[in-house]
C-alpha cells in the first residue's frame, strides 16, 4: 500500500524510508510527511523513521503503517545503530592504542634516546630541523623510514597505517 512521494524530484538521500514518506514542501527540509497517514513531522527522515518503526521518544507511532514496513524500518533504525556503536568502539580501540606517556606512543620501553629527545626539545619552531613534541609522538619505525628514505611524511604514514588497521578489523 505505498504510494507514491507526492514530489516528482528524487529522494534527497540513497535511505530506504523515503520511499515511505516525502518532502510537503522542498524548500524546507527538516519538514516529512509520512505516506500512510499524512502527518507532517519536524525533524528529518531520522524522525520519520521512528514514527514509521513505531519507536516511541520523538515521534507518535503511526497507526496506519503496514506491519511489513514497520518491520523493515525497524531493522533498518537497529543496523544503523549498530554500525555507529562499531564505529565508536572502533575509534575508542585506536584512540585507546595510544600510550601518551611514552614519547613515540607506542610500547614502553627504557629507550634514552627517546627520553633525552623529549627533555631537549626546542620551543623554537623557526628551524625546519626542529623536533616538537608530535615529532615525538608520531615516531616511525626504523624499517619504515628505510622504506621509504630520508624525506618522510609522516602524517600520511600514519594515515595510512590507520587506513589498513580499519580495513583489517572490518574483515
Amino acid at each position: 500500500m505505498t504510494t507514491p512521494n507526492s514530489e516528482t524530484q528524487a529522494p534527497p538521500s540513497k535511505d530506504p524510508a523515503w520511499a515511505h514518506c516525502c518532502r510537503p514542501d522542498p524548500k524546507i527540509s527538516a519538514r516529512v510527511q509520512c505516506n500512510y497517514c499524512k502527518n507532517v513531522y519536524t525533524g528529518g527522515i531520522t524522525r520519520m523513521k521512528e514514527h514509521l518503526a513505531g519507536i516511541t521518544g520523538n515521534a507518535v507511532s503511526c497507526t496506519v503503517v503496514p506491519d511489513e514496513v514497520r518491520k523493515k524500518i525497524f531493522n533498518l533504525v537497529q543496523e544503523q545503530k549498530r554500525k555507529i556503536e562499531e564505529k565508536t568502539k572502533l575509534n575508542k580501540e585506536t584512540q585507546d592504542s595510544v600510550n601518551l606517556d611514552h614519547p613515540n606512543g607506542g610500547d614502553e620501553t627504557d629507550d634514552e634516546d627517546d627520553n633525552e629527545g623529549l627533555r631537549n626539545l626546542r620551543a623554537s619552531g623557526s628551524s625546519k630541523g626542529t623536533v616538537g613534541p608530535m615529532d615525538l609522538f608520531c615516531k616511525l619505525s626504523e624499517e619504515e623510514i628505510e622504506k621509504k628514505g630520508k624525506k618522510v611524511k609522516v602524517q600520511s604514514a600514519l594515515t595510512t597505517k590507520l587506513k589498513k588497521r580499519k580495513k583489517s578489523t572490518r574483515k
